[in-house]
């Protein structure tokens, strides 16, 4: 966090994995198509929860691999988000969905964009004395959703991790929304490469010469070993196969 480490709060667990209360996992009471689940909402409970397993299955993915069954049952994703670690799974899909972060503090409530709470490896925008209490979104008409992370072993945080989440609308790429993590200090949408897609034919995955130059403003934030000058090109590669097989993936197939 910005002050002192992470900020968060573990509270008691709600009911159950289709609890539709508002404030706890399931769709809120402010409307159809809304999504918020509060600071007690597992990792678990989110991964098995049956209606964001339709609506945003990106997310039960990531949550799907946060860590170990153990880590799941009693890490939250509120705490997984505001732990602000680059390696963290379940930030890089609610980028892709513009979720927010209501926060509390002495002074009451705010609302921060997730694209906007973290700006370095556990390092947020959150004040001393302030916690996340919840996190609202508005789940996209996706006709396609994809997470893939990349690990040394199973259940180690993410080397690299990409996310698509992709609309399509008559026979072409009508929205896009990307995010790249893991190998940066900082998960991030990549802008560029959302607009190189708009209006593609459905299925038309970008080549690597298309999608490297979308990719250049993520390198500045790259994190590279200093004693390994060899891990600059092995990352960017890395970035390169992981966004193309995840839009390929979103699309409705492995990328050949």
């Amino acid at each position: 966090m910005g002050h002192g480490g992470p900020q968060f709060v573990e509270l008691p667990r709600p009911g159950g994995p289709d609890d539709g209360a508002d404030g706890t996992v399931g769709p809120a009471a402010g409307g159809a198509g809304r999504e918020r689940f509060d600071a007690r909402g597992d990792v678990a409970e989110v991964e098995r929860h049956t209606g964001l397993a339709r609506s945003c299955p990106a997310l039960t993915a990531a949550c799907a691999v946060v860590g170990s069954p153990h880590v799941r049952a009693f890490g939250t994703v509120v705490g997984n988000v505001c732990h602000a670690d680059p390696g963290g799974d379940v930030t890089l899909p609610l980028l892709c969905y513009d979720a927010r972060l209501v926060v509390l503090g002495a002074s009451g409530e705010r609302v921060v964009p997730v694209a906007d709470l973290v700006q370095g490896p556990y390092n947020t925008v959150l004040r001393p004395g302030e916690f996340g209490l919840a996190l609202r979104f508005d789940p996209p008409p996706a006709s396609g959703q994809a997470y893939r992370k990349i690990m040394r072993r199973q259940g180690d945080l993410a080397l690299a991790s990409a996310c698509a989440v992709l609309e399509r609308r008559d026979g072409a790429v009508a929205d896009a929304r990307i995010a790249l993590g893991g190998l940066l200090g900082r998960a991030q949408r990549l802008a560029d490469l959302e607009a190189l897609l708009l209006g593609l034919p459905w299925g038309a995955v970008p080549g690597r010469a298309d999608v490297a130059p979308c990719l250049e403003t993520a390198w500045s934030d790259l994190l590279t070993d200093p004693d390994d000058p060899a891990s600059v090109d092995y990352l960017q590669e890395l970035a390169l196969s992981l966004t193309g097989d995840v839009i390929a993936r979103a699309m409705g197939g492995d990328r050949g």
